[in-house]
């Protein structure tokens, strides 16, 4: 899965994520983008009754600029998640476990005004890869 979107901040007490693999039935959901924890570039798990947890976090959050966009830009592999932002790598990452929902959108969290445009989400087509034997009883199968 890819994901692109463009987010600018005006208060560096702000934050502006990409939601992945939401699941409705839990309300769990890792959250992948800028800010969070005085970091300037996060992955963060949210479960709930328990809360937050930095998965992965780098920078300080002083390194974000003000009033300016960002491009963020996610790609989403198995467990493996890629960070970039303004077309350089920021995070590259394995998440503990797999994604427990299928479910993307955006989290903004501060008081002050947060932008989002151009978001777009785009999956690969699935594909599967079968070796077998020909012949009697695979036969009904081919």
């Amino acid at each position: 899965m890819s994901i692109t979107v463009e987010t600018t901040l005006s208060d560096t007490a702000q934050m502006a994520r990409v939601v992945i693999g939401y699941n409705a039935a839990t309300g769990a959901y890792y959250a992948v983008g800028l800010g969070g924890f005085g970091y300037a570039y996060v992955i963060v798990e949210f479960i709930p009754g328990r809360g937050w947890n930095g998965v992965k976090v780098y920078g300080s959050s002083s390194q974000l600029q003000l009033k300016r966009p960002y491009h963020l830009a996610i790609e989403v592999s198995g467990q493996r998640v890629l960070l970039s932002v303004d077309s350089v790598q920021v995070v590259d990452f394995t998440l503990p476990s797999p994604l427990q929902g299928d479910q993307t959108g955006l989290y903004a969290g501060g008081t002050s005004k947060i932008e989002f445009q151009n978001f777009r989400v785009s999956t690969d087509d699935p594909s599967i890869f079968v070796v077998m034997q020909f012949g009697a009883p695979y036969d009904a199968l081919y």
